[in-house]
């Protein structure tokens, strides 16, 4: 039997699982065993100081362990990797949690700095068919719950990344006074500001064709294959400029329920769906882009790539030059 390896993604809306085998070539994975669960560990990570609520830390916890068993079945695994990024990384009593995963799976987590974080996204994208042996200058992001991460890609390699604590939820708790109705022009505009701001002054030069892996573009997906009658996995992943920026004018004006009912929006999503959609329409912009496309190889793709493949840092094809 090939080597597998297993990671579990403690993000912070979602928990993700992969268990992953490689197909051989350069960067190829195959994927055996998949699963998201949506438990929102984040919620509010934006008070001061930012900690995780008790209820979403057993939540994360449960969560955690039931991914870990259904991992282990299909073992033998050559590695196992649990990691934890912005929610827990910033939070206060973010060691409270990471001690209740290691209790409950016997693994010790890990959390990723921002930049790990990056590198990781880097690698896992390059995994992916439709972009790996496709590009070789090209913008990534990652909009988690807590953060975004930014990856410039020049001749195939990266030569920036950054993570700003611009994820949704965080962004959602701070800017909109009540998420379940229509979303103020004023708001709108305070939050389009800030992310303006933050990316610029990260200093990271953008351009297209731009690249995402989010949960919040997920959920896009999910709403242009209702509206086109098909499935999730068949829909196609490239979403032009001009549809996004209509959908954020509906989006916008509508009240939670009818995100749900009328736009077809995922329940789960639902209220921080309008900061990612501002998001989306920010990089764009500053990435003077036209489309997005969308992966499904993120963070957990690139984190099994580095664990059947152990190589040097330094000599990683996702590395900064």
């Amino acid at each position: 039997m090939k080597p597998r390896v297993a990671v579990i993604d403690i993000g912070s809306n979602s928990i993700k699982a992969l268990v992953a085998e490689s197909d051989g070539s350069r960067f190829g994975l195959i994927p055996l065993y998949e699963e998201t669960f949506e438990v929102r560990i984040s919620q509010g990570i934006a008070g001061n100081p930012p900690m995780l609520k008790g209820d979403r830390i057993e939540a994360g916890t449960e969560a955690v362990s039931t991914l870990w068993k259904e991992c282990c079945t299909y073992g033998p695994l050559s590695g196992l990797k649990i990691v934890a990024t912005s929610a827990v990384r910033s939070a206060s009593n973010g060691d409270v949690f990471m001690d209740a995963v290691e209790t409950a799976t016997h693994c010790k987590p890990s959390i990723l700095s921002g930049i790990e974080e990056a590198d990781a996204i880097a690698m896992g994208v390059r995994t992916d068919p439709a972009v790996g042996g496709g590009l070789e200058e090209f913008t990534v992001f990652d909009l988690g719950g807590g953060s975004l991460e930014l990856i410039r890609f020049k001749e195939g390699r990266v030569v920036a990344r950054t993570s700003l604590p611009l994820g949704s939820v965080r962004l959602t708790e701070r800017f909109f006074g009540n998420p379940s109705l229509p979303i103020p022009s004023d708001e709108v505009i305070a939050l389009s500001g800030h992310i303006h701001d933050l990316i610029e002054a990260a200093d990271i030069q953008l351009g297209p064709p731009v690249v995402g892996c989010s949960g919040g573009l997920a959920a896009l997906r999910h709403v242009m294959a209702e509206r086109k009658k098909v499935p999730f996995e068949t829909c196609h992943p490239v979403f032009k400029r001009p549809m996004i920026n209509e959908l954020a004018g509906k989006v916008l004006s509508q009240d939670l329920a009818s995100r749900i009912d009328v736009s077809r929006i995922p329940a789960g999503r639902a209220d921080i769906f309008p900061a990612a959609l501002i998001t989306f329409q920010m990089i764009l912009e500053l990435a003077g882009a036209d489309e997005l496309l969308h992966s499904l190889h993120n963070l957990r793709y690139g984190l099994a790539w580095l664990l059947l493949n152990p190589i040097p840092e330094d000599e990683s094809p996702a590395h900064q030059e």
